[in-house]
């Protein structure tokens, strides 16, 4: 199988104006990394990771606003084996935010941005309900999902994605799923277990190898300008 997950790191922290954090992660060149910020409150800009990293870095999510004031970014990279220990970025504003890193593997390169990122959003929920994507032929497919809270956690997840439970933190609860497809095509929905009903958003984007052919399309980042999302598929 062309991916595989290596490791997921999270972390909380209070309000500040940057997200950088010792990870602890052994980084080998050509492993990719998703790297996902949900901060509080709407209208802030997060950066993409620019310390303790020299790897080019793509963006996936441009600090979208979400349901009940918060903001989400998503960035990934390939990475070119001489990260630091500390890898991080900054916020336009000291809010309190939660991240996870996760660290991925492929047999095949080069990896590439592959299909466009769906997003949704939801009122008081159990579930956080990933939209399904086209994915191409050996593709990375990543849900994420976060809730406008400082103590909930995802406690499973379904549609064979893993890990299950997904890898969560509560402190702006945020989780994080993935799943590899060796053909292409739909991927499905992707629910998200909340540990108690709340307020949601969720994507799903997916990475590709870029010498792999069928299916998917260029990820389109989705951008700040679409504010407060309305719980429908953009």
């Amino acid at each position: 199988m062309a991916f595989t997950k290596v490791a997921s790191v999270v972390k909380a922290n209070g309000a500040a104006t940057s997200y950088a954090f010792t990870h602890g992660l052994t980084i080998l060149e050509d492993d990719i990394l998703v790297l996902t910020v949900h901060a509080d409150t709407s209208g802030n800009t997060v950066g993409a990771p620019s310390t303790g990293t020299t790897s080019e870095w793509n963006t996936a999510i441009d600090s979208v606003d979400g349901i009940e004031t918060t903001t989400y970014a998503s960035f990934w990279c390939v990475s070119d084996g001489a990260e630091g220990s500390q890898i991080g970025g900054t916020l336009a504003s000291s809010q309190s935010h939660s991240v996870i890193i996760d660290q991925y593997r492929s047999d095949n390169h080069p990896v590439v941005a592959d299909a466009a990122v769906s997003s949704s959003s939801g009122a008081s929920a159990a579930d956080a309900v990933a939209n399904s994507i086209d994915v191409a032929v050996e593709a990375l497919a990543i849900a994420i999902a976060g809730a406008d809270s400082g103590s909930r956690t995802f406690t499973a997840v379904d549609n064979s994605y893993l890990p299950d439970p997904p890898s969560t933190i509560a402190a702006r609860t945020l989780g994080t799923a993935y799943r590899t497809f060796t053909s292409g095509g739909s991927t499905g929905a992707v629910s998200m277990t909340l540990s108690s009903a709340n307020a949601w958003n969720a994507f799903h984007y997916s990475l590709k190898d870029g010498d792999a052919s069928g299916g998917g399309s260029s990820i389109v980042p989705i951008i700040d300008q679409m504010n407060h999302l309305d719980g429908g598929a953009l």
